[in-house]
């Protein structure tokens, strides 16, 4: 799989690092200009790339944090039933200006910001659409063409009915991103305990929560 995607004959160098592909494999190298003799060469055939690719997923040291987060919104919206990856897409959307402290206002976007490929979007668009008008965080959206355009709703304070929803969310989605960070087999168990101080009220709305993770 990593031969057919990436065995092209390409290389990349920056400063005094490089990095060469071939049907072979994988050569990288540190180069001291000043001391060839010190350079550091390590040529990997594709067969041990995949392997230890394959060992720092299951060591769980293949991403960063960050760049672990990112993953479990990846997979969420090319994965699974077309319901939960439009509410997946959905959160993305609106994650991409609140994250960054920019969810307030008229703010859009184009598909290819997103993870999910152009065609489900566009065949999808109008679910999208009605999805991200059900969300409390807008006021409106729509779609024309491969644009998104968001207004976001003045923030103010939720009601009781909200304020559980957004926490019984919270713990699904953290629930989402610990099995996805730490199973490599698709299960994962977690428990109540684990939860902290919000073990009460997992076990008071476990249904509630089983639906959102649905």
């Amino acid at each position: 799989m990593l031969k057919k995607e990436y065995g092209g004959y390409y290389g990349a160098y920056l400063g005094d690092r490089e990095l060469q592909c071939s049907s072979k494999g994988v050569t990288y190298a540190f180069r001291y200009k000043d001391h060839p003799e010190n350079d550091v060469i390590v040529r990997l055939d594709w067969k041990q790339l995949a392997y230890g690719i394959a060992d720092l997923i299951d060591d769980n040291n293949y991403f960063t944090a960050e760049q672990a987060e990112e993953y479990q919104y990846y997979y969420a919206e090319r994965n699974g039933s077309d319901e939960a990856r439009i509410k997946a897409i959905a959160d993305s959307a609106i994650r991409r200006f609140t994250k960054r402290n920019r969810g307030y206002g008229e703010q859009d976007m184009f598909f290819s910001w997103l993870h999910a490929d152009h065609k489900y979007l566009t065949d999808q668009a109008s679910e999208l659409e009605k999805e991200l008008n059900t969300r409390a965080e807008l006021e409106s959206a729509s779609i024309k063409g491969d644009k998104i355009y968001l207004t976001f709703a003045p923030e103010k304070e939720l009601t009781p009915e909200q304020a559980e929803q957004a926490k019984i969310k919270a713990i699904a989605d953290a629930i989402i991103a610990e099995g996805t960070s730490n199973s490599t087999q698709g299960v994962w168990i977690s428990r109540y305990d684990d939860l902290g101080e919000d073990e009460q009220f997992a076990r008071e709305h476990t249904d509630e929560i089983i639906d959102e993770l649905g």
